[in-house]
């Protein structure tokens, strides 16, 4: 059996993190991915793999922070000043162990264009991970092309892809360059919306085609894990956060992927 992740989404201030944690592994995820955002302290996301670990989950990814991603693109000092704290983040997840790290192609509806200097930064990126025994994973977002300019130039044999069904479904309208570059895809983002916008609801609780995306993963021999990236938010809130995990995303969700016939991806 493929192993379950789920996100460690800490958008809820009423649940702590210990509470999530804890839910995520009573619903029977084998594993967690944390959020390696710049908006919090080197040490509590130390302590989230730690905690994460103790409860006996595993940390296959980190998902690096992406509010200044667009600078890597451009011309200036503040692209090497972004690439320099992504190398300082690897460093801390090669010490932790934690073997992949994402990074976002781009951010907003609006990112600078594609540049050699951005892939040339990547690269540099790239490098240093290998270095430090971590792949780097780029992640689909909001603007099509980006995927498709790093991997026609860039050298480096230690990345891959993570497909995130929901940007692709809410800013791609399920357009997906499947036979140049599904053989690369390595993780998943599952979650669903109803077309408009990024709203990372609960799979089949939006418009995703999941057939068409099952079918595609099936086609380019996917053999990674199931990792779902749905938030505890919003009109999720009338039910317990263990509820929300346990109940929906394990007795609800593992039906319908079984009818899709996923469990035989898992």
């Amino acid at each position: 059996m493929r192993e379950l992740i789920q996100c460690l989404q800490l958008s809820n201030q009423t649940v702590t993190e210990k509470q999530t944690i804890e839910a995520i592994k009573n619903a029977g995820f084998n594993g967690a991915f944390v959020q390696w955002y710049n908006d919090s302290t080197l040490e509590y996301k130390i302590e989230l793999v730690k905690a994460c670990r103790a409860a006996g989950l595993k940390v296959p990814f980190a998902h690096l922070g992406y509010d200044r991603i667009n600078e890597i693109w451009k011309a200036d000092g503040a692209g090497d000043e972004v690439l320099s704290g992504f190398i300082r983040d690897l460093q801390t997840l090669s010490d932790l162990g934690v073997p992949k790290a994402l990074v976002h192609v781009s951010s907003s509806e609006h990112p600078p264009k594609t540049s050699e200097i951005g892939v040339e930064r990547y690269e540099k990126l790239c490098v240093e991970a290998k270095k430090l025994g971590v792949r780097i994973l780029f992640e689909n977002n909001k603007v099509k092309g980006y995927l498709e300019y790093i991997f026609e130039r860039l050298n480096a044999d230690n990345t891959g892809i993570c497909l995130d069904a929901g940007h692709c479904h809410a800013h791609f309208k399920d357009d997906f360059p499947w036979e140049t570059l599904g053989e690369k895809i390595e993780e998943l983002h599952l979650h669903d919306n109803d077309g408009s916008c990024d709203q990372h609801f609960l799979p089949f609780d939006g418009s995703v085609p999941w057939e068409f995306y099952i079918r595609e993963l099936k086609k380019c021999g996917y053999s990674g894990a199931i990792t779902l990236e749905s938030r505890y938010y919003d009109k999720y809130l009338t039910e317990s956060v263990e509820d929300f995990y346990k109940t929906n995303l394990r007795n609800i969700l593992k039906p319908h992927l079984k009818n899709l016939g996923l469990t035989k991806l898992m």
